[in-house]
């Protein structure tokens, strides 16, 4: 079985979280999910918009990126719930604030049913939130670690290997279309991962079945060439991107190759290498 993978920070930095944080500093429960060690702000507390003055409620912790943790967040006058992403902007320089705020104007410009939408962002003198679109589910490791590419995801039924496959099929043309769309727009995710993909089971009116969509525009990029090598998870980075041979790599062909290693985690749940 393949293991979880971390994610490369662009020219990594390691942000100090300054002492007057610690107060809000909580263990985080073990889940599926769970990867960050400590949360910067208490389940129960609220964080507050201070352009508009809209408040959120945070009700669990959802994970973590390479910088960031998201929790479950309730907007207190409309009740929608919110995945907000924190971002801390504690000791960073010009240039890593500069990267934070890329990832607004990269994610701002794209609309997708197979990308997780961002909704809004705000930001405090200590702390950048995205108020992204809250999407029910599993991420896809966790989904394919439980063998739910197995069953049926309405009824449960144990499927058949051509059963299976065609399931298969269904999520990958979704995370092609999503990653498709990206590139069409001129913006490679760099970091595309199963941990990156969220699984949901829909069964309204309106749809039935699985729906796949992609999140985490951190590391995203509309450079045709760049130079931020090691950028990315280790298990799924391209040749070119982990070993600078040229002086510069296609960020979107490194998606390409991402695709193929995310399309052998789920024929075979295994990955091709081990690190």
């Amino acid at each position: 079985m393949f293991k979880r993978s971390t994610s490369t920070p662009i020219r990594p930095v390691a942000p100090v979280i300054e002492e007057p944080i610690a107060r809000y500093q909580q263990q985080l429960r073990p889940g599926p999910l769970s990867s960050p060690s400590i949360l910067p702000f208490n389940i129960g507390s609220t964080i507050v918009n201070p352009v508009d003055g809209s408040e959120y409620h945070l009700i669990q912790p959802l994970g973590n990126g390479s910088y960031a943790v998201v929790y479950m967040a309730q907007e207190k006058n409309t009740g929608k719930f919110y995945a907000l992403k924190c971002l801390s902007k504690a000791n960073l320089s010009d240039y890593h604030l500069e990267i934070q705020h890329n990832e607004v104007r990269i994610h701002e410009r794209l609309s997708h049913p197979n990308i997780v939408k961002l909704d809004h962002y705000f930001e405090t003198p200590d702390w950048l939130f995205l108020v992204l679109e809250y999407c029910e589910g599993q991420d896809l490791y966790y989904w394919l670690t439980q063998n739910n590419d197995a069953k049926d995801p309405i009824t449960g039924k144990l499927l058949s290997e051509k059963e299976r496959m065609a399931m298969v099929k269904d999520v990958f043309l979704q995370i092609l279309d999503a990653v498709g769309y990206c590139h069409k727009k001129g913006v490679a995710h760099r970091d595309l991962k199963p941990e990156n993909f969220i699984v949901m089971i829909k069964n309204d009116s309106e749809f039935k079945g699985i729906q796949v969509k992609l999140t985490d525009f951190g590391l995203a990029t509309d450079e045709e060439e760049s130079v931020d090598f090691d950028c990315g998870s280790k298990p799924y980075m391209s040749y070119e991107c982990r070993n600078s041979t040229n002086g510069t790599y296609n960020p979107r062909l490194a998606d390409i190759w991402s695709l193929g290693i995310i399309l052998l985690n789920m024929l075979y749940h295994r990955s091709p290498w081990a690190d």
